[in-house]
């Protein structure tokens, strides 16, 4: 990036409003950063509008692979980042509580940190949970 990263916000935006150009112009959506807004009046009509601009997206290549390729945590404030990820999201997982306890009982101050094959798979599970219909 010329003059280092501090020009990446205006580049991510320019980029953005490349991408979404025609939506924006017929009024359909509002970018601004890593939100964009989708103008709808009515359920069906913001249905019919999120599928455009999922197809936009998907026509330039942009995909949600950020939980795909998530890092494995090493660290506690590593597992916090982790299940605050998945928390937002937890309204969509069924028994999303029980499936991420191993995770939260390495917040607990009186467990030491250590990541093993349960924690792995407690990790790779609530990524594919995440992933899968309809929650992504």
């Amino acid at each position: 990036m010329p003059f280092g990263l501090s020009t990446c916000p205006s580049t991510f935006q320019r980029f953005i409003n490349t991408v979404f150009c025609d939506l924006i112009v017929q009024g359909i959506v509002l970018p601004y950063m890593d939100d964009t807004v989708i103008l709808a009046k009515n359920e069906s009509e913001a249905i019919d509008r999120l599928k455009k601009v999922l197809n936009v997206s998907s026509d330039y290549g942009l995909e949600i692979n950020f939980v795909v390729h998530y890092y494995e945590p090493k660290t506690t404030k590593g597992v916090q980042r982790f299940l605050g990820l998945t928390g937002y999201f937890r309204k969509f997982i069924p028994a999303y509580s029980v499936d991420a306890k191993p995770f939260s009982d390495l917040l607990r101050k009186d467990n030491p940190f250590n990541f093993d094959a349960k924690q792995k798979a407690t990790f790779d599970e609530l990524k594919r949970l995440l992933c899968q219909k309809p929650v992504l």
